[in-house]
């Protein structure tokens, strides 16, 4: 018996994975450390621990005690304050007989953020390929005219691309955002943005200086956040528009993303597990209840935070209406090389 024993702890106690189970009598059986841990459950030892007591009893998330009693077997994402999990709901039956259900935990919450981070990535390809073949073009103009001799000509073409800019990016101040990832970051979401018919401008009290030492928890969390804004300012009515405000305070780099949509619902908890304000059709990856719990979770991961600055909502004899504004604290994400964002801070 002693061995058996050993060997169920074992088991329980060497899987990265958290183990639930539930006798037939609907009391906890046996929960592991990883178990524990992922849903913040009283230790062993203490007088509140959970085995023996009925599971609607033992502060489990309801959506798992929900799951837990259909009996049905489940699978469903629970969100905590520091991890997302997938839960899954299997019911255990042998020779016919009920041996009551396991509940498996797995923390997603690695593979969720590379995820975010990916698609950040993914925007970044897009804007260097729209400027690849922006100069590919400019190049073919300027070889073409040299061939037939149009030196002029092509000094003049020559002196309009300089002074044009890299790439045409519909992002209205962009000149105003020094750091040329984020530019180009941010060009590439106002293409995205033009397509929908709305305008993404940054805001003129935007003061970012220096550059981004981590630019991929910033942009993951700046992403989704203009990816929000612009599903609501396409639901919202015309003009239609993102605002963008940066503010850079040593290493901390602190956001706002306002749009012209009809704000948050009044009662909706939008950071809240699995709760979706809906999806753009050409972008169905967004939506899903997953972005916002997400990117509040990589600023705290940071010493940062994500939230509702203004909920919006009806506006007033002058403003019809008013649309959410967002904001984002990320301490750690700007470099201060040469002291450049610390120096123009202290003046």
């Amino acid at each position: 018996m002693a061995q058996l024993l050993r060997d169920r702890d074992a088991v329980l106690y060497g899987v990265a994975d958290g183990v639930i189970g539930i006798g037939p009598d609907g009391r906890v059986s046996v929960r592991n450390k990883a178990a524990r841990i992922m849903l913040g459950l009283p230790h062993r030892h203490e007088s509140a621990d959970i085995i023996g007591l009925p599971y609607t009893d033992a502060r489990l998330p309801a959506p798992l005690v929900a799951a837990i009693a259909s009996c049905d077997g489940a699978t469903l994402r629970l969100e905590t304050e520091h991890a997302a999990l997938v839960a899954t709901v299997h019911p255990v039956t042998r020779d016919g007989q009920d041996l009551g259900q396991v509940v498996l935990l797995r923390d997603v919450t690695t593979i969720e953020t590379l995820g975010s981070r990916l698609d950040a990535v993914e925007t970044m390809a897009s804007a260097l390929r729209a400027q690849r073949h922006e100069f590919a073009n400019r190049l073919h103009t300027i070889s073409g005219l040299l061939h037939h001799g149009d030196v002029a000509e092509a000094r003049a073409y020559l002196g309009e691309v300089i002074e044009s800019g890299p790439v045409r990016e519909p992002v209205q101040n962009l000149a105003a955002i020094e750091d040329t990832y984020l530019r180009a970051f941010l060009g590439a979401k106002g293409v995205q943005a033009y397509e929908r018919g709305v305008v993404l401008r940054v805001g003129d009290a935007s003061a970012l200086y220096g550059r981004l030492g981590d630019a991929q928890d910033a942009t993951a969390v700046l992403g989704n956040l203009i990816d929000n804004a612009l599903r609501a300012a396409v639901e919202g009515p015309a003009p239609r528009w993102v605002e963008v405000d940066l503010l850079s305070e040593g290493t901390t780099l602190h956001l706002a993303v306002a749009d012209s949509g009809d704000g948050v619902e009044p009662g909706l908890d939008v950071f809240a597990e699995g709760v979706s304000t809906g999806a753009l059709p050409d972008a169905p990856e967004h939506g899903q209840g997953v972005g916002l719990p997400l990117v509040r979770r990589l600023a705290r991961t940071r010493g940062g935070e994500v939230w509702i600055a203004d909920p919006g909502g009806p506006g007033n004899a002058e403003n019809a209406h008013s649309g959410a504004v967002f904001a984002a604290r990320l301490p750690g994400v700007l470099s201060t090389e040469n002291g450049t964002t610390e120096g123009k801070n202290a003046r």
